[in-house]
């Protein structure tokens, strides 16, 4: 099966700090597929600074998901035992701020 690239926009900053993602935080996919997270205009996102583990098992290929300019990718580990699901962190600062926030959706791995 070929991989699959899933992109995952932020739409927006709820005024919790919690992000608004087009695939409303819950990603679907598979082993070797890759995930690809946009920010959105107007979002109110101003650049992601992290997307991290949440967890003990990390689904993402070493070294993890790394910067894409403004953007970020990481590709989904080939060796996971399926099914799986598990949280992960984008941490980001939003428009005219420093301070740094974190959100954790969730990504499901079923094949």
């Amino acid at each position: 099966m070929a991989a699959n690239t899933h992109p995952i926009t932020i739409e927006k900053v709820n005024p919790d700090g919690t992000l608004v993602l087009s695939d409303h935080g819950n990603t679907i996919a598979s082993r070797g597929d890759t995930i690809l997270w946009h920010i959105g205009k107007n979002s109110g996102v101003e650049s992601i600074t992290a997307i991290r583990k949440d967890s003990e098992l990390d689904v993402f290929v070493d070294p993890g998901p790394a910067p894409l300019g403004k953007n970020w990718s990481g590709v989904i580990r080939d060796d996971l035992s399926i099914p799986c699901e598990e949280k992960y962190s984008i941490c980001y600062k939003p428009v005219d701020s420093t301070v740094v926030h974190c959100f954790d959706p969730k990504i499901q791995v079923n094949s």
